[in-house]
């Protein structure tokens, strides 16, 4: 190793610049290896002796796109510096072929290119760094991007070991990307192939050029090469994105973050998400791809309520532009990570959009990649429940298609950590009837350490069924039985006295049921015209109302042929309906009980009567369903209100998973706005 060490006059520890004087940032540490490379030979034998020796390569040009860790930094910097610049007309003197070593200063290139009159990259004036790390970003602007004029490019495979031109084709190039940037640390980019135009007309077809072109009073129609890259120049230069020594925001990398792409149905979210804020839409340009639209990130940034100059520690925004960081004074590579999540979580929260980073981060620790923060979601269940409840499954798919973290705990499981989710949401939490006390006690604790939705006060108030005397809307009639323990006499007692109220009130059928309850269990139905009713009553009442509330109301027979409709609702607003019907002669509408479910058109007037009930509420639930019987008028009554663990029928609606999971990142991105702002 050492011989070979030697042989390629690699520099290690002390004797290795630091990275702070090669980058624009100025921020680095010295790393354990470095080497520069000016031939194509020396830049493959470093990188397969690193791969020999198993070190970590990070390949740089002229560090204009670098963010470094100035703390440590394993591994060999290898630095490619090819020059070369060669000019090539075709036979028919229309187009040029230039061939640029990837150590050509990139800015240096467009004025030669212009002054040549060859168009293609004038609108790419301005841009730092060298022609290496052209193809790897498909660096652009205003308008342009290198994938417009690249032909090929000079690659080295480090795994295959093969060094050959690609053609464009192969790069795989799209907004801020290509196959290069999607592998890093595989290929070495030697040398590029731009094919421009000469005599061509420039590009104009970004709005704002056109707009300072037709001040400064420049005919368009005679419009050349020369005056759009002195006007892209001058709003380089009125941004700091064009870099000079005197510019007090020159410590930066540029735009920091990439303009988003985001679908016809963002764009769709994101100007109902304005029109809430009270702000205009931002101008939206179609992108390369089918049916996606570039979001300006600055404008994001602003809006989220981050100026332009924005102060955090010793970095801060630059003044001149929300999309360049600046490294002020004394500031450090971990403050400028810590002001990048805080701008990503802001605008995330605020817009529900991500941003990604457009620079390139050197560092050897993991936890500095910088990928958007994402949301983690718990939507909690139980130790046993059925295999065959897969209901929410498609719930599932839909927070991940949002890239929500997920985890599907039992409420009782012992070692999961409740503290490290943003939301913990009950789902199928079916066990918790008869240890409500405990899951009464867990739900108490989760509000403490994360956030419980429903929130805690509702689903506290939802757990016992008396929570319906304080409910306007239509119901059954109702008699309340308190908790107690009765001796014989007292017993008797009761069960004459709920036979003669139900007398009184020609309730020949009847239902007798705990408060807490789920899935009719403890629920007795009778008939006072049998003779064994007498014997169920007191059977039931001494067997559960020692231990819960109960509640005594009509049958109503009509179950047995209309089942129980239920309406479901997400933060207030109607998702969709389903009907619940037993079998032939039973009431119970739970499929564990062979009943069978279907999607249902809920009447308007149904619908209006549960949003108003909702509105009156003390806070607006994430998830509701309203359960009804029909009464013998054909009128609807409310049996329940579901607010903790309702099945919410994915399966007869296959939008509303969708629907949920929206509003599900919605409240994530709530919570972290008030933290943020907290």
């Amino acid at each position: 190793m050492q011989d070979q060490f030697n042989s390629l006059e690699i520099m290690r520890g002390h004797e290795c610049p630091n990275l702070s004087s090669l980058t624009t940032f100025e921020l680095g540490t010295k790393p354990k290896y470095y080497a520069k490379a000016c031939s194509v030979d020396r830049a493959i034998a470093i990188a397969k002796w690193t791969s020999q020796e198993n070190i970590p390569l990070w390949v740089v040009g002229g560090g204009s796109n670098l963010l470094c860790d100035d703390q440590h930094l394993e591994g060999l910097v290898l630095q490619i510096a090819l020059e070369g610049l060669e000019w090539e007309a075709d036979a028919k003197n229309e187009d040029v072929t230039v061939t640029l070593g990837a150590g050509v200063v990139w800015h240096d290139f467009v004025e030669e290119s212009v002054k040549r009159g060859l168009a293609g990259v004038e609108c790419l004036v301005g841009i730092p760094g060298w022609a290496g790390a052209a193809p790897i970003q498909n660096i652009g602007a205003y308008g342009q991007s290198l994938s417009d004029t690249c032909s090929e490019v000079y690659v080295y495979d480090l795994e295959e070991d093969q060094l050959a031109w690609w053609s464009a084709s192969q790069c795989d190039f799209a907004y801020r990307q290509s196959h290069f940037k999607k592998h890093l640390g595989r290929y070495l980019i030697l040398a590029i192939k731009l094919k421009l135009k000469i005599g061509a007309k420039p590009t104009l077809n970004y709005p704002q050029v056109i707009e300072t072109i037709t001040k400064n009073g420049y005919d368009l129609n005679t419009l050349d090469l020369e005056q759009v890259s002195t006007t892209i120049k001058s709003l380089r230069s009125q941004k700091s994105m064009f870099w000079q020594s005197t510019d007090p925001n020159r410590r930066s990398a540029g735009s920091f973050f990439m303009n988003p792409l985001i679908s016809g149905k963002q764009v769709e979210t994101l100007r109902q998400n304005c029109q809430s804020l009270g702000l205009d839409t931002p101008p939206l340009w179609p992108s390369e791809q089918s049916n996606t639209y570039k979001v300006p990130a600055a404008w994001l940034i602003e809006q989220s309520g981050i100026d332009k100059g924005f102060r955090y520690k010793n970095v801060g925004v630059s003044s001149k532009h929300c999309l360049a960081l600046v490294s002020h004074d004394q500031g450090d590579f971990e403050d400028i990570l810590d002001l990048a999540q805080h701008i990503q979580k802001r605008v995330w929260a605020t817009f529900g959009i991500s941003l990604l980073p457009e620079i390139r981060i050197l560092s050897s620790e993991l936890t500095h990649k910088l990928s958007q923060p994402r949301a983690r979601v718990a939507l909690v269940t139980c130790q046993n429940l059925p295999k065959w409840e897969v209901d929410d499954h498609p719930l599932w798919a839909a927070l991940v298609a949002q890239d929500i973290e997920l985890f599907t705990p039992a409420w009782d499981e012992p070692d999961f950590d409740w503290s490290s989710c943003d939301l913990v949401i009950p789902r199928t939490t079916w066990d918790y009837q008869d240890r409500w006390s405990e899951f009464l006690q867990w739900m108490r604790h989760v509000n403490r350490v994360s956030q419980l939705l429903n929130p805690l006060s509702l689903m506290e108030w939802n757990l016992d069924k008396r929570y319906l005397k304080e409910l306007a809307i239509e119901q059954p009639p109702t008699h309340w039985l308190e908790q107690q323990t009765l001796t014989n006499q007292e017993l008797q007692e009761h069960v004459e006295s709920l036979i003669q109220v139900c007398q009184a009130k020609g309730w020949l059928q009847g239902f007798l049921k705990p408060t807490i309850a789920a899935s009719a269990v403890g629920t007795l139905r009778f008939d006072l015209d049998q003779v064994q009713a007498k014997e169920q009553i007191k059977k039931h009442l001494q067997e559960w109302l020692p231990k819960r509330n109960m509640i005594l109301q009509p049958y109503v027979k009509e179950v047995e042929s209309l089942g129980e409709c239920s309406l479901i609702y997400f933060k207030g607003e109607f998702s969709h309906a389903v009907r619940k019907v037993p079998v032939s002669g039973d009431y119970r509408v739970q499929d564990d009980y062979g009943a069978s479910d279907m999607p249902w058109s809920a009447p308007l007037d149904w619908q209006k009567r549960c949003e108003y009930m909702l509105k009156q509420l003390k806070v607006m639930p994430l998830y509701a369903r309203c359960d009804f019987l029909t009464n013998p008028q054909g009128e609807p009554w409310l049996i329940e209100l579901e607010l903790i663990e309702p099945s919410l029928f994915f399966r007869h609606d296959l939008e509303s998973p969708t629907r949920f999971a929206q509003c599900i990142v919605d409240s994530c991105r709530e919570r972290l706005l008030k933290s943020i702002e907290t």
